[in-house]
């Protein structure tokens, strides 16, 4: 399915894999992906860090078009308010990984 993907085939048939409906989206859709590989050195992992480079190897022939969408301008309030909550998400978030940084600091 990745391979297909990057020889950019116009028909691509999905598995019936979890990994492959957690990506579809991002992979075809209207996004920018990046993929982060963790692959170890151990002689035991061998076969799964060959697979995990096959699999990036693939994965970085891919090309997505992303394209801004539309916003309609009928329910801005609701949109601001929704960009207000993820704002204030995000300013907690940011203090909850500066507190884990703090305490990984004195360990």
């Amino acid at each position: 399915m990745i391979g297909d993907l990057a020889r950019q085939k116009s028909n691509v048939v999905f598995r019936n894999s979890k990994l492959t409906h957690a990506l579809k989206e991002c992979l075809v859709g209207n996004s920018k992906t990046f993929i982060i590989c963790a692959v170890s050195p151990s002689i035991y992992h061998l076969d799964e860090t060959e697979n995990t480079l096959k699999f990036a190897s693939n994965a970085k022939f891919i090309q997505t078009q992303p394209f801004m969408n539309a916003v309609v301008s009928s329910g801005n309030e609701e949109l601001m308010k929704t960009l207000k909550e993820a704002e204030i998400n995000v300013k907690k978030m940011n203090e909850r990984i500066n507190e884990k940084d703090e305490l990984i600091d004195h360990l």
